[in-house]
């Protein structure tokens, strides 16, 4: 690689310029992140019970949620850089949160109770299990909402410069968002044991994405747009009809905040429904620490 075309390859990996340093540096924090994300959940799918390693992965992806939006502060960061960052952040933590058994202990309740109101506050969304990482999904995709938000408003060139960008963007945050809430749904309420609770969440998602080619088809072979609203309860298929010219994207975004919202409230509902047995263990732990904290007569 002596010069000419390959140059500009070969310098960009030789870290000479700022550019190829953060990219570089992006990229190795990125594979670091997903790989410990991945290898978290793996330790903690075969790891006993009683070990929590959920509430440690939960706070680094917030911490890292955090310091996002403080980045989307700088003058040099564009508001449309922090959709793939907050995406690379989040995706994996609510994955994993809305995904995990709600198997509860009362050994892993009481370092929450000892801390008080603010610690039964913080269990609600750090609590290992798929209907606490339901409040804490809420609670990130809040963040990332205001993160992005807030960065718009530092920047003298506003990321929605028109009326029709931000209905765009807006559908495509709520079909990547809904793509992963529809799923975790349709696993929450159909699975019969807690340890298949993954396999059932891959199962619904992959089919969620594969049926998202069979309006495409259709619409190919009769040309009828009007068929993609038959399959507007699978969030991909809002992405197509943004791009079909005979939708409106406000039509598109009405019929996907109207969907996403039921969505959510459903999810929501299961998983207060659920909570009832973490209750259950959390009087149980609190029972054990009073005990402790008695003395006997």
């Amino acid at each position: 690689f002596g010069g000419g075309r390959s140059s500009g390859f070969m310098s960009f990996f030789t870290l000479s310029d700022s550019t190829s340093q953060i990219t570089v540096i992006s990229y190795i924090c990125f594979i670091t992140y997903i790989g410990w994300c991945g290898l978290s959940y793996g330790i903690s799918s075969i790891a006993p019970v009683a070990e929590n390693h959920s509430t440690l992965r939960r706070l680094i992806a917030l911490g890292l949620a955090l310091i996002a939006v403080a980045v989307g502060l700088h003058h040099a960061v564009e508001p449309f850089a922090l959709f793939p960052i907050f995406a690379i952040i989040i995706a994996p933590a609510i994955i994993t949160a809305v995904t995990e058994p709600a198997i509860l202990l009362p050994p892993i309740c009481k370092p929450f109770l000892k801390r008080g109101p603010l610690g039964k506050l913080a269990s609600l969304f750090l609590l290992p299990g798929w209907p606490t990482g339901v409040f804490y999904t809420f609670l990130l995709a809040a963040i990332a909402a205001a993160g992005i938000s807030i960065s718009d408003q530092f920047h003298s060139n506003s990321l929605f410069t028109s009326h029709s960008d931000l209905k765009e963007i807006v559908i495509t945050s709520l079909a990547c968002f809904t793509g992963v809430i529809f799923p975790a749904l349709l696993a929450a309420y159909f699975s019969k044991q807690e340890k298949k609770q993954f396999t059932n969440f891959l199962i619904f998602l992959l089919t969620s994405v594969a049926l998202t080619f069979i309006p495409f088809i259709l619409l190919n072979i009769n040309d009828s747009e009007s068929l993609l609203w038959l399959f507007s309860w699978n969030p991909p298929v809002w992405i197509v009809m943004m791009n079909e010219r005979v939708f409106e994207d406000t039509h598109v975004l009405l019929a996907a905040s109207i969907i996403s919202s039921i969505y959510l409230i459903l999810l929501m509902i299961l998983a207060i429904i659920a909570l009832r047995r973490y209750r259950e263990v959390m009087y149980e732990a609190q029972d054990e620490l009073t005990k402790i904290a008695t003395p006997a007569v």
